[in-house]
């Protein structure tokens, strides 16, 4: 009877878990470092700062964004399924095999949606991987139909992946091992690396190539008395082929909403190493590229002027550029400081991807010199996609888990 272990609960590894179990005769066995929330009210479509914020839910790497910066916590999901517990629960592009999530269409639009909607020829609305106006995460969607050869164990976080010469035998927890026929990595670009690495896998490039999708906070306060707190946090999205405007319609400040720039064609990469605590060094490299800052800025300049437009001047009473209060008059009276402005004042999108991609695996997701050692997660990813990753991880998730073979 084969056995598997899969390390990591979240958006690949419950989709990978749920699939290897449901093979006659296979045992699964998936570990999660965080907790499982099953019973606990999943938050409403406009009720997502909360969980934003809730440190049960969030797990934080201090990472470095660009050469020079100090250290920043980068936040991702921790617990069964993963950052589909805190992040937008939308889906962009097409999923023509029908391999998805059952999705929504948003059932309203808030006063900045609605005016990009109105204003910008690139706007559309997106789908949501929501049920009844309620989050679903992966972990909902894959796990609740598990069958009974699946044994989930949470708040177990691996140390490290054990072998006998070259070939996955099982894992190592702080409560003891677990034996196995293959181990497949899915705990994100981060941590999947610092995991091989610390277990003491050598293959030229892992770690290398990570990208994220960088990205400029605009924060608008709102005219009194259109905000809607019914309406979903996203319920759309303007593609310009390089860069995403994309409306966030609640903010932890009531009547302050945020249009989010973000490029979403990237250059820039950064690394993942090991410290000499085991944990994980990230460099992200952001916007190390002279085209990524071109692009990222005539994103914002583009914003800009969009905001001027009519729909916003209803809607819209102020646009600030960062947290101390600077406004767009502020920003326009220094116009040789914009670039550098930018660049500075940019965070991200939390979208890591490629730290272990083809080169480092086969396209079949095996570790490269090594026997059942498997890689299924944004890891695999060639790099950060030209949309939101949730699709791509979870497609990619179940193309990988459908050629997975003991050795």
């Amino acid at each position: 009877m084969p056995r598997w272990v899969v390390v990591g609960g979240g958006a690949a590894g419950c989709v990978v878990a749920a699939r290897l179990a449901q093979r006659p005769g296979h045992e699964v066995l998936l570990v999660e470092s965080g907790p499982r929330f099953d019973g606990v009210p999943t938050p409403a479509a406009s009720d997502l700062g909360p969980y934003l914020s809730d440190p049960n839910r969030l797990l934080p790497t201090e990472v470095v964004r660009r050469p020079g910066r100090h250290p920043e916590p980068y936040l991702q999901g921790h617990g069964l399924g993963g950052s589909s517990l805190v992040n937008g629960s939308i889906v962009t592009g097409d999923d023509p095999g029908g391999h998805l999530l059952p999705l929504e269409e948003p059932w309203a639009h808030g006063p900045l949606s609605a005016a990009l909607l109105d204003t910008d020829p690139h706007a559309r609305p997106v789908r949501l991987v929501r049920r009844d106006r309620r989050r679903v995460t992966v972990a909902d969607a894959y796990l609740a139909v598990a069958p009974d050869s699946l044994t989930v164990v949470v708040g177990e976080p691996v140390r490290s992946i054990r072998f006998e010469g070259r070939r996955a035998t099982g894992v190592q927890l702080a409560g003891g091992t677990y034996d196995a026929d293959a181990v497949v990595v899915c705990a994100g670009a981060i941590r999947t690396p610092a995991l091989l690495l610390r277990s003491g896998v050598a293959v030229p490039g892992l770690g290398d190539h990570l990208q994220d999708h960088p990205a400029f906070t605009l924060t608008l306060s709102l005219t009194d008395g259109v905000a809607d707190p019914t309406a979903p946090t996203i319920s759309c999205v303007a593609d310009h082929g390089g860069f995403q405007l994309l409306p966030v319609e609640h903010l932890s400040t009531p009547g302050y909403v945020a249009l989010m720039v973000g490029l979403t064609t990237v250059s820039s990469e950064g690394r993942v190493r090991l410290g000499r605590d085991g944990e994980p060094v990230v460099e992200l490299g952001q916007l190390t590229d002279p085209g990524d800052r071109e692009r990222l800025v005539a994103g914002v300049r583009s914003a800009l002027e969009l905001l001027s437009a009519e729909p916003f001047g209803a809607v819209v009473e102020r646009v600030f550029v960062d947290s101390a209060g600077t406004t767009t008059d502020d920003l326009w009276s220094t116009p040789d400081r914009f670039e550098e402005f930018v660049v500075e004042h940019a965070g991200g999108h939390y979208h890591v991807a490629g730290t272990a991609r083809e080169g480092v695996v086969t396209d079949a997701g095996r570790v490269r010199g090594y026997d059942g050692l498997f890689v299924a997660d944004a890891s695999a990813l060639p790099g950060v996609p030209r949309a939101d990753p949730y699709l791509a991880v979870v497609t990619q998730a179940e193309r990988l888990v459908s050629t997975l073979t003991v050795p």
